[in-house]
């Protein structure tokens, strides 16, 4: 949840892809976490990972604050399709 308008970034890591998004007022932002590198073949592997992802909120015309938080990544089950 972001207290105003702004920009969110997820930065970089060994285990997480850098993203952003842009925000135009309060409310909840939804930040897609890509894992890669040791993450990745774990999620690959055994279907689950946990990973720490550095949030960085920067409000329009104020400085910057950050937030870790380590959050578990799962594999999202493929949907059969079904023959006719």
């Amino acid at each position: 949840m972001v207290p105003g308008a702004g920009k969110v970034d997820l930065v970089g890591s060994k285990t997480v892809a850098s993203a952003s998004k842009s925000v135009k007022r309060f409310g909840v932002v939804v930040i897609v976490v890509k894992a890669k590198g040791r993450a990745a073949k774990a999620l690959k592997k055994k279907g689950k990972a946990k990973v720490k992802a550095t949030f960085k909120f920067t409000p329009t015309g104020g400085a910057a604050k950050s937030k870790s938080k380590t959050i578990k990544l799962v594999k999202q089950k493929r949907k059969k399709h079904r023959q006719r």
